[in-house]
């Protein structure tokens, strides 16, 4: 059984022994649902999502279940920056979209490259479903788990290397650069289309109102140190 615990309980500032007071099981229970060593009783696990105001199935979920899906319901629309004034009043982990969203703005752009018709709101959603927002959202995505979205949407990711980089494709890259580190932020996530004309990049920057655009991937990477670097192709 998979469950959203910590994250939940964190995102309330709750301490431990306050979520097992208010639920009515022990501290060393809690610690042991939220490291998956224990399954709680029904009855106990609607005690603990009631403490936290949501549904029983928004905390816990059978392993088999897997990733969480919903359903297409965008248009298809590409976003330059997630500043963008039409993605103010989205929120991804109790936080503006514009504030901790490149992840789920590069997924949303990843999909839509290859066809897809998704929403920033459903893959944020989608994103909080399984469990993605780190510390609540304060810290946005680990992009290491992006590929368990896109498995779950039909949609390969094969690593790539620096000095081995494909030809053409959809890309989905995380990195960290300088100018990100004077804006006191760690490593950002953005989806990139390669042709023969050059690289693409939507959401580069925040206030980008068109993709940034570059000779060849080279060029992109120049300057920029790698966390993740993926090649993405419908299955």
């Amino acid at each position: 059984m998979r469950n959203r615990v910590a994250e939940l309980r964190r995102e309330r500032n709750m301490r431990q022994e306050e979520l097992a007071a208010a639920a009515g099981i022990s501290r060393q229970s809690i610690i042991a649902i939220e490291k998956g060593r224990f399954n709680p009783s029904l009855e106990a696990a609607i005690r603990i999502a009631r403490c936290f105001g949501v549904p029983v199935e928004a905390v816990f979920f059978p392993e088999a279940d897997g990733w969480r899906c919903r359903p297409e319901t965008g248009e298809g629309r590409l976003i330059a920056g997630q500043g963008a004034p039409e993605l103010a009043h989205i929120t991804y982990g109790g936080y503006p979209l514009r504030y901790n969203g490149g992840e789920v703005v590069a997924a949303c752009n990843a999909m839509t490259l290859l066809g897809a018709a998704v929403s920033p709101e459903d893959v944020a959603g989608e994103f909080e479903d399984n469990g993605m927002p780190l510390l609540g959202g304060a810290l946005g995505t680990d992009p290491r788990r992006l590929p368990d979205y896109f498995a779950a949407h039909g949609v390969t990711c094969t690593p790539c290397r620096r000095d081995r980089l494909p030809g053409e494709g959809v890309f989905l890259c995380s990195y960290a650069a300088l100018p990100l580190l004077r804006e006191v932020r760690g490593v950002h996530t953005v989806a990139l289309r390669v042709t023969a004309a050059g690289a693409a990049v939507w959401n580069e920057r925040d206030g980008d109102t068109e993709p940034a655009l570059y000779p060849d991937m080279p060029s992109f990477l120049k300057g920029k140190a790698l966390a993740a670097l993926y090649l993405l192709q419908k299955k």
